[in-house]
């Protein structure tokens, strides 16, 4: 009783041990916790940033695209009007021009399909169908175009030129449409581009109706006659407009200083004071009874070329937008990657002091408490940490431990060694390497004790010997792999049919052997079957070669326990007896004494 009561109980030691380790571990997952939802919001924030300036990008190549494709539209209505003045047959030099005209357009179209297609934005199946159906509009108004060109030009009706021309201008509005539905997503991405995006926006409109401007005088030059009070209203209306873009464009670079001055300034000299005092003088000249005595080609000629430096600002604007996008891109991702070197320097330091505390501290006086009962115990498996890592107390302390355990220990190393050793000896010895089975001299062994075994109810002992047919020829076919695959399986399947107490060994090359204690015959009989039919059905597959399937021969002897316990080399003779005579007999069969099986 007293001796009882001296001696702690290995668990009640062990109690407080685990109760500081689990409030230290509580306490470092809490400060883990909140320092990992700090970081998780950093990396998320910084994630979404880059995301959103990512898909800035791409959505602005729409708006981009959309603009050249407004542009390319508009100014296909400058050799399309030209063509509108002349009569059948049409001037080679006006077709080639229009069709030139048209093919830029198209491909302008295209591109702005393939900007839709790679931004993967969730308007862009929205902004697809509007392309589409711009695609449509622009293909019908060319189609009312070309009826217009088959009718002479004597009797082409001011509403017939008139239509064609609004047709085309239709066109323009859906395509706007596509770019403004993209300017929220881009500024989402990058705020401070706005108002670059709506100086490109504001030079687009401003080509768009400069263009439509020169168009209103279409139907009088193409009739050679005099501007209409309706037409007159529609292009002061134009004029009025194009001014208030003018106003607004110049209102913006004023609060730009530094984005394309020259640009801008080319814009008011050349459209601005030649541009619009052309359009002027034809205006003047057009309100004349007898018309302006001017073609919509020379009129084209004359005019659309003031328009360029609006291309050109347009083009810088959209320059400069996209380099300031791409600029906005990377800083977002250094900062994301920021984020994430952060996150995982702050992660890795607090796991580093983690550990280095539950290392230096925690751990070793729990494994010293430890050991310390577990020797008191005659445990001596129990580990005790090298000294060598600590320094004062903690390193004496275990090394007083090491020398109580060390000589324990090197006794029982030599001795786990040793049976180790036998094991590894006894395995090699008795299995094949390949399919994990029994060689012939461990089955022979074996089979010995397995009759002398007590199993009254099973007073037979079956030898079922089989091999692979036409081993050699999976060999050949499927290559030295794919055989060593078959024998694998070979191997497995009999691991699988056999019972408790059954035997199986690989004889040599493919052939290998079985022997079962049975309660009559007839089960060695189906025991050969279901291992015939096994081996049928499985499919070898290797990644070198196509899966194929193999077939055994079989040969089954049958002797009694008493008589093959004194010899097994009588039994084996038989079943190869057999093998041989199913081999002969056709292969893929079972052979044996049938008459003794059945009855």
């Amino acid at each position: 009783m007293c001796a009882t009561s001296g001696r702690p109980e290995k668990p009640e030691a062990a109690t407080p041990q685990y109760s500081v380790s689990q409030r230290f571990l509580r306490v470092s997952a809490g400060a883990c916790l909140a320092v990992l939802m700090l970081l998780a919001w950093l990396v998320s924030h910084q994630w979404q940033a880059f995301s959103r300036s990512d898909q800035a990008l791409s959505d602005f190549e729409i708006f981009r695209a959309a603009l050249l494709a407004m542009e390319k539209v508009s100014a296909e209505r400058g050799p399309m009007n030209a063509v509108l003045g002349e009569d059948v047959p049409m001037p080679a030099q006006r077709i080639a021009a229009l069709r030139k005209a048209r093919e830029e357009s198209d491909a302008s179209l295209r591109d702005l399909d393939a900007a839709i297609e790679a931004s993967h934005c969730e308007e862009c199946a929205a902004l697809y169908v509007t392309a589409t159906h711009a695609i449509t509009m622009l293909a019908e108004a060319r189609k009312h175009a070309d009826d217009v060109l088959l009718v002479p030009r004597q009797t082409r009706s001011p509403e017939l030129l008139d239509n064609a021309v609004n047709h085309m201008a239709n066109v323009i509005p859906i395509i706007a449409g596509i770019a403004d539905g993209t300017i929220g997503d881009i500024v989402s991405g990058d705020a401070a581009v706005l108002d670059v995006l709506q100086m490109a926006r504001l030079a687009a409109a401003l080509r768009e109706h400069a263009g439509l401007l020169g168009s209103r005088f279409t139907g009088a030059l193409a009739s050679d006659r005099q501007l209409t009070e309706q037409e007159q209203q529609r292009i002061f209306n134009s004029e009025g407009r194009v001014e208030q873009l003018r106003t607004l464009l110049a209102s913006h670079a004023g609060h730009h200083p530094t984005l394309a001055p020259e640009a801008v300034r080319r814009v008011g000299m050349v459209y601005g004071e030649a541009g619009l005092a052309y359009v002027t003088k034809v205006y003047r000249r057009a309100k004349r009874p007898m018309g302006a005595g001017i073609t919509t080609g020379d009129f084209a000629a004359q005019y659309v070329p003031t328009m360029l430096p609006i291309v050109q600002l347009r083009d810088e604007i959209l320059d400069h937008a996209r380099a300031r996008l791409h600029r906005n891109r990377d800083v977002t991702l250094t900062l994301l990657l920021g984020a994430f070197a952060i996150a995982f320097a702050l992660l890795g330091t607090m796991i580093w002091l983690h550990s280095l505390f539950r290392r230096q501290i925690l751990k070793p006086f729990f494994a010293a408490t430890r050991s310390i009962l577990a020797i008191a115990n005659g445990n001596l498996s129990v580990r005790v940490p090298s000294p060598n890592n600590y320094r004062g107390e903690i390193r004496a302390l275990l090394e007083a431990v090491h020398t109580l355990k060390r000589y324990s220990l090197d006794k029982q190393q030599l001795e786990q060694d040793r049976q180790r050793l036998i094991a590894q000896l006894t395995t090699m010895a008795e299995t094949d390497a390949l399919t994990q089975l029994l060689n012939r001299r461990a089955l022979e062994a074996r089979a010995c004790d397995l009759c002398a075994s007590p199993a009254a109810d099973k007073p037979y002992v079956a030898l079922v010997m089989f091999d692979i047919d036409h081993f050699k020829r999976i060999n050949d076919t499927y290559g030295h792999i794919a055989g060593d695959r078959a024998l694998e399986i070979v191997g497995a399947v009999c691991r699988e049919v056999l019972g408790t107490g059954d035997l199986a060994a690989r004889f040599g090359g493919e052939e290998f052997a079985v022997v079962s204690l049975v309660s009559t015959p007839g089960e060695a009989l189906r025991l050969a079957e279901q291992l015939k039919e096994k081996l049928r059905e499985i499919r070898v597959t290797l990644e070198s070669a196509r899966p194929f399937g193999m077939t055994v021969s079989l040969g089954v002897a049958i002797g009694r326990r008493e008589d093959v316990g004194q010899d097994l080399s009588a039994l084996i003779r038989q079943a190869d007896l057999m093998l041989y005579r199913a081999k002969r007999g056709g292969r893929n069969r079972i052979e044996g004494d049938w008459e003794l099986m059945v009855g």
